[in-house]
């Protein structure tokens, strides 16, 4: 195989990104949700304007973390699939030569 024109992906490292992109996503959403839990208990005791602005805030990190998540499954579950796919079907031509 020539690296310059016919460069090409093993199924096994694109299923290893997978795996790590929904990983990344789970614990994006693990640490914004311990992070909403943590702020909501602070809280209960901490009530002055520099606590509404701290929240106000954190609610457009919590919107970004969200959406980063949500942008990271999507890759993992949407995109990746049909090109593994197409990467195992040149691994079972190439090891039919």
């Amino acid at each position: 195989m020539n690296k310059d024109t016919d460069s090409y992906v093993k199924s096994e490292d694109l299923e290893t990104l997978r795996v790590e992109i929904n990983s990344i996503s789970d614990k994006i959403n693990d640490l914004r949700e311990n992070v909403t839990n943590a702020i909501a208990a602070v809280g209960e005791e901490w009530r002055d304007y520099k606590y509404d602005e701290f929240a106000k805030s954190y609610e457009q990190y919590k919107s970004m973390m969200e959406s980063i998540a949500s942008e990271y499954l999507r890759y993992a579950n949407e995109v990746l699939p049909p090109i593994i796919d197409n990467a195992k079907a040149i691994e079972a031509v190439q090891t039919s030569r």
